[in-house]
């Protein structure tokens, strides 16, 4: 016999589950905590090495400076240095974020919940996310994605574990960033299993979120993966669509769309702007504003997307600010929409922890003179076949003949 429990309104955070349900309240829910926000897809720390590709022998060598800041933008991948993001190269980025969201929201931000969707094998530091979100005061939420070159079942079970119990004392609360390869205008095999096997785990851990980045692949490509997969597309959003169209189709085929500001928007090192719209504030703005004025505008997102050192505040970026400066072009209204009303529900799900046996009925023995029953561990007292708790109780069936 197995128990399963659900904790409604469940936002998963690295240090266990903080509530924010309508109804909760206590130490660990958001009730009451106005205002709050949420940026849904940011690398925090991430090792970003396997896409460096050099454009001269000295690159390896170079640092993210004022010197050479100029070149390292336009060619983000040229150098190693910058494609490495500890925690101490984004502390200054979560105050200040904290400072920016609390100026657009227009009071102190109570809560701010930063979602890390690097994966495993980019460096993903779920002992570091844990500690920043200690230190800072923030909630931060790690992510897990299903494992290339292995075995389907080992890569569910191991996208399980990180959902169920999780690694180095912090559990993920979304399973993400699976990124869309194509295969024409098909989605390609890798893809279509990756997202099998995470909608399986969504369904079996009550709803978590799947985060997607669509890499350049056409809506008709995504849907194509997701086929027969309706249920986990409502709780899955796809970052960065190609265009405005596939934005729109995504949306009324029930995906959750989301975008991150012009200095983060990529596909692959070799591709780094692709979303017209998103060339620019302004341009990106006006975007969200139409979609958030839509019949779709509550599954609308927006956060910064940071990848590399570059990206944030301490080497001249943006940093996790940027989202906020692209909100404050939206307005105070579809701020709120974007980065707290939106995203929060997003990220809530009724986790259901993982099924726990109910504790198996105690062995024992039983006395064959007083018929007590006693756990197998205490000691008894055997005679031709015949089994006591005390010497007592021995004499007194041996003076019976051994018979009742």
């Amino acid at each position: 016999v197995i128990s399963v429990m659900v904790h409604p309104h469940v936002i998963m955070t690295t240090t266990g589950p903080m509530a924010a349900g309508p109804n909760d309240t206590g130490p660990g829910s958001l009730q009451g905590r106005a205002p709050c926000a949420a940026l849904c897809y940011e690398h925090l720390v991430a090792d970003f090495s396997s896409w460096y590709t050099p454009v001269h022998r000295t690159a390896v060598a170079r640092s993210v400076e004022l010197g050479s800041l100029a070149d390292i933008r336009e060619k983000p991948a040229s150098s190693l240095n910058n494609l490495v993001t500890r925690e101490d190269d984004v502390s200054d980025d979560v105050k200040a974020s904290v400072e920016a969201l609390s100026a657009l929201m227009g009071s102190p931000l109570s809560t701010l919940v930063l979602v890390d969707v690097t994966m495993a094998d980019e460096g993903r530091g779920l002992a570091e996310l844990t500690r920043m979100g200690g230190f800072y005061g923030v909630a931060v939420v790690a992510a897990t994605a299903p494992q290339r070159g292995v075995p389907d079942s080992q890569a569910e079970g191991t996208l399980m574990h990180d959902l169920h119990y999780g690694a180095d004392g912090a559990r993920a609360g979304i399973i993400g960033t699976i990124r869309m390869v194509s295969d024409g205008e098909a989605p390609h095999v890798d893809s279509v299993r990756d997202i099998a096997i995470a909608s399986r785990a969504q369904a079996a851990v009550g709803g978590v979120p799947i985060v997607i980045h669509a890499a350049g692949c056409s809506a008709s490509c995504i849907q194509k993966a997701f086929a027969g997969l309706e249920r986990a597309a409502s709780r899955t959003a796809i970052f960065d669509p190609r265009t405005r169209s596939d934005a729109e189709l995504l949306l009324e085929a029930g995906f959750w769309i989301g975008f991150t500001t012009p200095q983060s928007c990529i596909v692959d090192p070799g591709q780094w702007v692709s979303v017209p719209a998103q060339t620019s504030i302004p341009g990106l703005a006006a975007l969200l504003c139409e979609l958030l004025s839509g019949k779709h505008g509550d599954r609308v997102l927006l956060s910064t997307g940071a990848h590399f050192k570059s990206h944030h505040r301490r080497y001249g970026g943006l940093g996790l600010r940027g989202a906020g400066f692209v909100a404050r072009e939206v307005g105070v209204d579809g701020a709120k929409k974007l980065l707290a009303d939106n995203a929060l529900r997003f990220l809530t799900f009724p986790w259901i922890p993982p099924a726990v046996p109910e504790p198996a009925a105690e062995r024992t023995w039983k006395c064959d003179w007083c018929d007590k029953r006693f756990p197998v561990s205490q000691e008894s007292f055997k005679k031709l076949g015949y089994e006591y708790c005390t010497m007592p109780c021995l004499s007194s069936h041996r003076k019976a003949d051994f018979k009742k």
